[in-house]
């Protein structure tokens, strides 16, 4: 896994369904990027709510980090408002905050314009950003037509039922945009058994089902 870590870019998302495909493109057609290339990490606000992210890259040096903020975003909305203006602040903060944990890092940031009004999606997946289980997650979520209408919360590493960051995730996600179903997509069914736990007692009266990935799925 370290091997991994040290040979792959890690990328940061918002958890907002409607930059699911944006960003895809855009990693893709700028970055030469696609599902299975990168570790994930995706969480409400992304450079506005950056904690979380740099704890993790405390933990793992990796070549290259791309944060992907977004237009329209709720989160930035309820903590201090969405100028773009800020997004490129916080952004560029990030930047100086990433470089002084490990100079050698190659930062990237993107803010992606949205002309998508839509504001309630039908599910919010939990993913281990683990880059081969992202690519399995994305095209199962493809299959059964919820590429554009899933919020992604994703930890690259672990998904922890310690990890609060990710509860918080959750409850935005429920808050903002109403879904009525939670997938879980993990490689380990004892871990996963306790976050479905977890999960039911935050997310009332939704669905939760758990998919079940390896690294080679």
């Amino acid at each position: 896994m370290e091997t991994d870590r040290l040979a792959k870019p890690i990328v940061m998302k918002c958890i907002d369904f409607r930059t699911n495909k944006p960003t895809k493109d855009w990693l893709k057609e700028t970055q030469a990027l696609e599902d299975g290339s990168y570790f994930l990490y995706a969480s409400a606000g992304a450079s506005g709510n950056p904690e979380g992210f740099l704890d993790t890259l405390r933990r793992s040096h990796h070549p290259q980090a791309l944060v992907v903020d977004h237009q329209d975003c709720g989160y930035y909305k309820k903590n201090g408002g969405d100028s773009p203006l800020k997004h490129k602040h916080n952004l560029e903060l990030l930047g100086n905050a990433l470089e002084e944990q490990n100079p050698e890092i190659e930062y990237i940031y993107h803010f992606l314009p949205l002309n998508d009004q839509r504001h309630t999606c039908s599910t919010t997946a939990i993913i281990l950003g683990e880059p081969e289980i992202v690519r399995a997650a994305r095209e199962k979520l493809e299959s059964l037509e919820l590429s554009e209408d899933h919020d992604e919360i994703a930890r690259p590493y672990s998904l922890s039922i310690d990890d609060q960051t990710l509860w918080n995730d959750l409850e935005i996600s429920l808050a903002l945009h109403h879904p009525t179903k939670i997938l879980l997509f993990e490689k380990d069914e004892h871990n996963a058994k306790m976050l479905i736990e977890k999960i039911k007692k935050i997310a009332k009266n939704v669905q939760v089902e758990s998919l079940m990935f390896s690294k080679t799925a």
